[in-house]
């Protein structure tokens, strides 16, 4: 799930733009997991069964390389997020336990 919009930073001398990612998965069933964000069948058409929003494997990356992760069908474009669905993820990347300081410093940055 995309959580923001591309960023312009200058990294090592070189302006990139940077977007924030995370990442949902499927709810265990005897395993202990993130339970800050479920997910359940309805809140988007990707979303089959219970998931949760998995905060501890959000990531920065370059939007060039989303871009070529899509020309290369790597990744895959699916349908925009109901807002509300996604305010709840933008909400429980904040209050999850497993938000590393540097995610949460590049969302206060992105959405500032």
């Amino acid at each position: 799930v995309l959580l923001t919009n591309p960023v312009e930073q200058i990294i090592d001398d070189v302006k990139v733009k940077n977007t924030l990612l995370t990442s949902i998965s499927s709810v265990p069933a005897n395993s202990p997991f993130d339970s800050t964000c479920i997910l359940n069948l309805g809140d988007h058409p990707f979303i089959r069964h219970d998931s949760y929003v998995f905060y501890a494997m959000s990531r920065i990356e370059t939007t060039q390389s989303l871009i070529d992760g899509v020309d290369a069908g790597t990744f895959t474009h699916k349908e925009i997020m109901d807002e509300s669905v996604a305010a709840r993820i933008c909400a429980g990347l904040t209050e999850s336990p497993h938000t590393t300081r540097r995610i949460l410093d590049f969302y206060n940055l992105a959405t500032k």
